[in-house]
């Protein structure tokens, strides 16, 4: 085990949290390391330290306080209501503004017309029906007109 690994694990090592074989590993590298060591006496003092230290009551009214602010800055249901149903709309107009450019792509074009590349679609339906039946063993070049690059 080295001294990065050892120090993430030094607080749960104090606490004997960790599996014995890494307790083992660790106790065995902090009597070779002394950098090592020296972190565990840090780490175990400032845990001393937190563990003498009081945890103060709350206020009088601290718990009556808290929520009522948190209700305070909450939005009311009706505005939350508002804002889902706006989110609600816009979401499905998306959906069918998508769906209206998905169909507007995938129409089929009239034979003789051009598509997004300017290449007419009856060249292009021909290439794909040539494609179909090449197999690609003849060793053959495909050759693309200059006149449709």
């Amino acid at each position: 085990m080295n001294c990065k690994n050892v120090q993430s694990l030094l607080s749960a090592y104090i606490d004997e949290e960790l599996p014995g074989r890494a307790m083992l590993d660790i106790r065995r590298h902090l009597a070779e390391c002394g950098e090592c060591a020296e972190d565990l006496r840090c780490v175990e003092g400032v845990k001393r330290m937190l563990s003498a230290t009081a945890v103060p009551e709350p206020s009088v009214g601290f718990e009556d306080r808290l929520v009522s602010r948190v209700l305070s800055e909450a939005p009311p249901p009706a505005q939350r209501r508002a804002s889902f149903v706006t989110l609600s709309v816009v979401a499905a107009m998306s959906m069918i503004a998508t769906l209206v450019v998905l169909g507007f792509l995938h129409r089929g074009e009239p034979s003789g017309s051009s598509g997004s590349h300017g290449i007419p679609y009856d060249v292009v339906r021909q290439d794909q029906a040539f494609d179909a039946r090449w197999d690609g063993s003849a060793g053959g070049a495909l050759y693309i007109s200059a006149a449709h690059e």
